[in-house]
């Protein structure tokens, strides 16, 4: 149970960490004042760190557990 709390943490961690990043390189990109075209490549950088620290647990844990891989 403590866990998943501990998965969870760390995972919401990481995202705000490169949400953070991600919100840089957008300003960086586009500026300021193209905030439509910043926050779209902010949400989609969002979307791909919730994706690959997803992925990073399952492996984390089908190296430590031996589970089935999915199928």
């Amino acid at each position: 149970m403590v866990k998943r709390y501990l998965y969870a943490f760390i995972s919401l961690l990481a995202v705000a960490i490169l949400s953070v990043i991600g919100h840089n390189l957008a300003s960086a990109v586009w500026g300021e004042s193209s905030w439509l075209s910043a926050s779209f490549f902010y949400l989609v950088f969002i979307a791909l760190s919730l994706a690959i620290i997803s992925f990073i647990i399952y492996l984390v844990k089908l190296i430590f557990k031996k589970e089935k891989p999915l199928q």
